[in-house]
Parts: structure tokens; sequence; C-alpha cells
């Protein structure tokens, strides 16, 4: 249960700074991502190519959200 409030709060962390800074969210999740699935034992020699994976799919959702606000909008 500890590693869903640990995931929970590095989406809430990069979802912070993502919208107060302006960087991409790839930035801070790939690398915190790394080492929550190495303490884990996750992902074994794996570790990188899972957190990059998991990194872009959050992203893909991320932008395609807002790509139907912005077409909601009529923009």
């Amino acid at each position: 249960m500890e590693w869903y409030v640990a995931y929970l709060l590095l989406g809430a962390l990069v979802g912070f700074f993502a919208g107060l800074f302006g960087i991409g969210g790839g930035l801070l999740l790939v690398p915190v991502l790394s080492f929550l699935f190495e303490v884990q034992h996750l992902a074994g020699q794996n570790n990188l190519h899972f957190a990059l994976g998991t990194a872009m799919a959050a992203i893909l959702y991320t932008a395609a959200a807002s790509a139907h606000a912005h077409h909601q909008q009529g923009r």
C-alpha cells in the first residue's frame, strides 16, 4: 500500500512542477520511476525501459486529454 502513496505523491510532484515551471513531466518522472522500480525489484535489468514506457504512457494520456479539452473549446 505504501507504494501507491509513493506513486500518488510522485504524480502530484510532477504535476506541480510541470504546471509551475512548464517543464516536461518526463524530466522528473523517468528517474524517480526508475528508482522506485529498482527499490521494489520490479524490472530487473529492464528498469529504465519500464520507467520510460510508463512515463510515455502517462504523457500520452495527458496530451490526449489536453487535445480533447482544446477541441471542446473550439481551439
